[in-house]
Parts: structure tokens; sequence; C-alpha cells
């Protein structure tokens, strides 16, 4: 099909990302991973072309934390606060790569 794991490289992508997920409610119950990984303690956006730096993020609160070792992965997670607005509940976490779950794919417009 040509896709690849989401790459949410700009401030605007992420807010529209946050506003489908919480326009689609069958996507927002669970984590999703997009296509961010960590390499050598930095992290990188894998591409369709070549690997570019994350420089635009919206980690969720004390994230990434690497929890037990090895979470190398980064997910878009909901914030259970139900004090926030719907935006503001899916920001980035990183993960175990292994997790099974659902993912948010892209592919290039030509």
């Amino acid at each position: 099909m040509g896709g690849y794991l989401a790459a949410l490289e700009t401030e605007a992508e992420i807010f529209w990302m946050k506003g489908y997920r919480s326009y689609h409610s069958i996507v927002s119950k669970y984590p999703s991973w997009i296509g961010g990984y960590k390499k050598d303690g930095a992290w990188y956006w894998k591409g369709d072309v070549a690997d570019s730096p994350v420089t635009a993020a919206d980690w969720a609160k004390g994230q990434p934390d690497n929890c037990c070792g090895g979470q190398n992965c980064l997910a878009l997670f909901g914030d259970s606060d139900p004090r926030q607005p719907p935006t503001a509940w899916y920001r980035f976490d990183d993960d175990h790569c292994n997790d099974a779950w659902p993912f948010i794919c892209e592919k290039p417009m030509n």
C-alpha cells in the first residue's frame, strides 16, 4: 500500500491528530503507534525516504520516562483527566515496541 507509521512533524499535524482522535471514539479509546523511535537517546521519525529528528513534540506529563527500560517506540496515549478538553487528551508517550496497539499510518501524496 506504500504507507508507513505516521510522523507528526509539526505543531499543526499534532493538533490535527488530537482532533481526529477525539472525533473518532473507537480510535481514541486505545493507545496508537506512530512512527517515532529512540536511537542513542534521541527521538526520530521513521520516514518514507530518510529518518528525521523529532523537533515538535507533545509529551504527556512525565514522559518520556523509559519505564522499566527499553521504551524505544512512540505512541499516542489518552490523558485520563476529564477536566481537560478533548484535544488535550492525546499526548506522546514512549512504550515498549512489542506492545500490541493499533497504529496510525500515512502515505506520500504522490
